[in-house]
Formats: structure tokens, sequence, C-alpha cells
């Protein structure tokens, strides 16, 4: 069942690695902030995806299917998250690296049907982007392993 307009439910990250990644598509705020560029959606799989559902997991590059709506152009998106890694620091103190896995693309594993009306929206400074989390830990498991 499609979630209404506006009820989305939401996740904040409350580790290192999960702030990491809104911190990572904050670079976009500016460019597209006030929709004049357009709108889109971003949503995140692979093991970003499951460490934002359970702090048990991480990874370096963020898998992520990136949709334009309007005048937004899904090469301009990409290119402005692909400039430049972003460095963090862990709560171990160590230094990591996060960036865009290019490579990554939805048809390489089944996916739910409906997955994109189960979103969980990621909680970031403002509404844009419009950054969301795959559904379940098994949808992005599941697409992670299939990729193997």
């Amino acid at each position: 069942m499609p979630i209404e307009p506006g009820m989305y439910p939401t996740i904040k990250p409350d580790t290192a690695l999960g702030r990491a990644i809104v911190e990572f598509f904050d670079v976009l705020e500016p460019v597209y902030a006030s929709g004049e560029r357009g709108v889109f959606q971003v949503i995140i799989f692979g093991g970003c995806a499951v460490h934002i559902h359970t702090q048990a997991r991480g990874s370096a590059d963020i898998d992520a299917e990136v949709a334009s709506h309007g005048y937004a152009e899904k090469s301009q998106i990409i290119a402005l998250l692909g400039e430049d890694a972003y460095v963090f620091t862990d709560e171990e103190g160590v230094t990591q690296m996060l960036e865009l896995d290019g490579s990554f693309n939805t048809t390489l594993a089944p996916l739910h049907e409906d997955y994109e009306d189960r979103v969980i929206r990621l909680m970031t400074a403002s509404e844009i982007p419009n950054v969301e989390v795959s559904p379940t830990v098994k949808l992005v498991g599941v697409s992670a392993a299939v990729r193997l």
C-alpha cells in the first residue's frame, strides 16, 4: 500500500556514519533548494542503508538510486555527488572516506515491486535533497547479496 503524501516515516541517523551520509547529500541543497532546477529523489541501498536501519554495519560507498523529476538532470546530480569523497571520523576516531558508488544499478538485483512506495525518509537539515532509505533491512541485504 502506498504511503500517503506527507506521511512518510522518517529516520534520523545517530552514528558517525549516519550523520556523514546526511552531510554527504547536503552538497545538493544550495543547488536545488529553490526547486527552480527541478526536484529529484535519492533512495539509499546496500551497506549504508543497512547501517542506517541497524547501526551494525557500515560501508565506504553509497549505493543509491537517483531519480530526476522535471529539470533536474540525473547526470548533474550524480556529478555533484561524485566530485569529492566525504571524509569523516567514526566513533573509534578512525578517519573514513564515504563516496557514491557510480556503478550501482537497481537492475542488478530483484527489488520488491513497491519499494518506492515504502521508503523511509532520511532526516536532513532541509527537505532538499529528498533522500530516502530503502524500506527494510531484508530488501537491502538481498540486493547486496545478489550482486556478489
